[in-house]
């Protein structure tokens, strides 16, 4: 997962033209990799949240799912973490 992740954060910076070459984006990955080595990282999207309105027969916009995002990381409780359950309860 922090791999996909990293790599995609290059990715967005290769297209936005901060990262300029292939030898400064294999830089960037390793840095990044090293820097969270010791981290798990737990990602969530809107298209996550769309996918479990729609599977309990709401229809959301992409901006609403944001907003829920939003209230669920500032909500954030980490005796619970982020699952199916917290992003239903928040729709």
């Amino acid at each position: 997962m922090k791999d996909s992740i990293i790599q995609e954060a290059v990715r967005a910076l290769a297209l936005e033209g901060i990262i300029k070459t292939v030898k400064d984006a294999d830089k960037a990955v390793k840095v990044l990799d090293a820097k969270f080595d010791d981290r798990i990282f737990d990602v969530w999207s809107v298209e996550d949240v769309l996918s479990q309105a729609k599977s309990g027969g709401k229809r959301i916009s992409k901006s609403k799912a944001r907003d829920i995002l939003s209230t669920i990381e500032h909500r954030f409780d980490a005796s619970i973490g982020i699952n199916w359950d917290v992003i239903s309860a928040s729709l």
